[in-house]
């Protein structure tokens, strides 16, 4: 493999693990945009939705025109149980400590939801078939015709998401939400609603980032930790609550990944990362777009 190839292999890469950053990112921003809490049971439905999904296609011989509508809609609903059980009751109790308390709330369900997932599929790695299959050559370097799905369902997710968010009726309540609680109250937005419908929808952008991750790698009752962390760094590098800065932060931590990886090795893509992390919240805490 020459030179070329590589640096074409690692610009695939890198807009692959870019739009899956920017996917499993997405919904932790909103969740923070509107409820200003973060939530720390997101991985674990990453997890949910890649086993929901190995569960139709590779237990029951489905596809994944029915795993992956099954995966999002399960997410969504799960969303809803998180609020109401948790999220809300600890919104409604803890005023002035809220964001450590939903922190330790939504951490344990974390913890069952790993659990769960390790007692009904054990603790093995899985795999299930690619979305995609085939290679496509781009250049002389042979690509996958899933890591090119992978690159196109990002922007589709920033595209329907900004539509929803402007468009319509219930998007333009959340960015109300987001924007005045008690002046959205005034006019007659029901917050709670609003509130749960977010986090459903951010469960359902995690479940969808779980069918693709577990359709990129492997599953495992843990694979949700490591892309909540980069997702977390998406959300201090983009600025808290910015769906725009999320985005471009999914890229630039996506290339940054991809490119330690083939030019440094995977053993240093991670500290690479961390360190980013740090020098951000040492020199711009407030990230690309977030507010000081």
């Amino acid at each position: 493999m020459n030179n070329m190839n590589i640096i074409i292999l690692a610009i695939i890469n890198g807009f692959v693990l870019s739009s899956m950053y920017a996917i499993a990112s997405l919904g932790l921003t909103l969740q923070w945009g509107v409820l200003k809490v973060l939530n720390f049971s997101h991985g674990l439905f990453m997890t949910w939705g890649a086993y929901i999904a190995y569960w139709i296609i590779a237990v029951h011989g489905g596809s994944y025109l029915i795993a992956l509508p099954s995966a999002i809609i399960t997410s969504f609903f799960m969303g809803f149980l998180l609020y109401y059980l948790v999220i809300g009751p600890l919104q409604e109790r803890s005023k002035t400590e809220i964001v450590s308390n939903v922190f330790i709330g939504t951490l344990a369900v974390s913890i069952i939801l790993e659990n769960l997932v390790l007692i009904i599929f054990g603790g093995r790695y899985k795999g299930i078939s690619t979305i995609v299959p085939g290679f496509t050559n781009i250049l002389g370097a042979q690509v996958s015709n899933q890591q090119i799905l992978l690159i196109f369902l990002g922007p589709l997710c920033f595209g329907v998401l900004f539509y929803f968010l402007s468009r319509t009726r219930l998007g333009m309540a959340v960015r109300a939400v987001a924007q005045d609680n008690v002046g959205a109250a005034i006019v007659g937005i029901d917050s709670k609603k609003v509130f749960a419908f977010t986090v459903s929808i951010g469960s359902c952008l995690a479940g969808l980032a779980g069918v693709l991750l577990g359709a990129y790698y492997y599953l495992s009752p843990q694979m949700g930790s490591s892309p909540l962390i980069t997702a977390l760094f998406v959300l201090v590098l983009g600025g808290m609550g910015s769906v725009k800065g999320t985005i471009l932060a999914s890229y630039i931590i996506g290339f940054i990944d991809a490119f330690s990886r083939f030019y440094i090795g995977n053993f240093w893509a991670d500290p690479i990362l961390f360190a980013i992390f740090i020098l951000v919240i040492l020199f711009r805490p407030q990230g690309l777009y977030g507010v000081k």
